[in-house]
């Protein structure tokens, strides 16, 4: 990867609000500061939820058998089982 293109994504990632961030100051204005705690709470515990399945796809694609570190072929089996069910 390039730097650059790092550096970039840092930059959008930090500069910009997302939408959970969004919605968190929105229940915080019209709901008081304990119910935005409580969503807060819950995106946080959501976003650690996706970061576990995310490694664990990492480590079952990198340190699994063969057949699924090779991606190529992985996508190369989904396709032809899809185009099997589509027809």
């Amino acid at each position: 990867m390039d730097i650059t293109s790092f550096l970039l994504y840092c930059f959008i990632i930090t500069a910009t609000p997302g939408p959970t961030n969004v919605v968190i100051l929105s229940t915080t204005q019209n709901y008081g500061i304990k119910k935005g705690l409580h969503f807060s709470y819950g995106s946080t515990i959501a976003f650690f939820f996706i970061s576990i399945i995310s490694f664990s796809k990492f480590i079952v694609f990198n340190f699994g058998p063969k057949s699924l570190a090779n991606h190529a072929n992985y996508r190369n089996c989904l396709y032809a089982l899809s185009s099997l069910s589509n027809s």
